[in-house]
C-alpha cells in the first residue's frame, strides 16, 4: 500500500473550494469536453481530451470527500493501535512468546492452560497484506 501524508491531504482540502462538485460533458465540433463545477456552477477544471471518466473521478472527491476519508482513516488507525496495544507479545521461559490478551494468566501472574504463541491470530489479521 502506498504510504499516504494525510496531513497534506487534509492541509489540501480545507484550502480547495468547497463542494459538493459535480461535472457536465458537452460534444462540440472538436470533440468531448468537460468541466467539474463547484455549488455555484463555477468551472474548477476542465479539459477537452474526452476524458469524462476524469471529471467524474475529480467531482466525486471534493474537499469534504477527502475530509471524511481522512477521518474514517485516522479513525481506524487509533482503533487498530488499541487492538495492537491489548495484544502484545510477551516473553515467556524458556524462550516462547505469547499473546498477553489472548492467553490465560492467572492471579499470579503466570500464564496457564491457554497459552496463545504470538503473533495472535487477531495480529495476523491486522497485519495480513502489511509489506513490513
Amino acid at each position: 500500500m502506498t504510504d499516504l501524508d494525510l496531513a497534506e491531504l487534509e492541509r489540501l482540502a480545507k484550502a480547495a473550494t468547497p463542494g459538493p462538485w459535480s461535472w457536465c460533458a458537452k460534444q462540440t465540433a472538436d470533440g468531448d469536453s468537460w468541466a467539474v463545477l463547484d455549488s455555484h456552477d463555477h468551472a474548477l477544471a476542465m479539459n477537452t481530451d474526452g476524458w469524462v471518466l476524469d471529471a467524474e473521478f475529480i467531482a466525486a472527491t471534493d474537499p469534504q470527500t477527502v475530509l471524511a476519508l481522512i477521518e474514517r482513516a485516522e479513525s481506524a488507525e487509533r482503533r487498530i493501535a488499541v487492538v495492537r496495544e491489548m495484544h502484545r507479545p510477551i516473553d515467556i521461559e524458556p524462550s516462547d512468546t505469547i499473546c498477553g490478551e489472548c492467553s490465560l494468566q492467572l492471579p499470579n501472574g503466570h500464564f496457564f492452560g491457554k497459552v496463545v504463541e504470538w503473533p495472535c491470530e487477531t495480529v495476523k489479521a491486522l497485519t495480513e497484506g502489511d509489506e513490513q
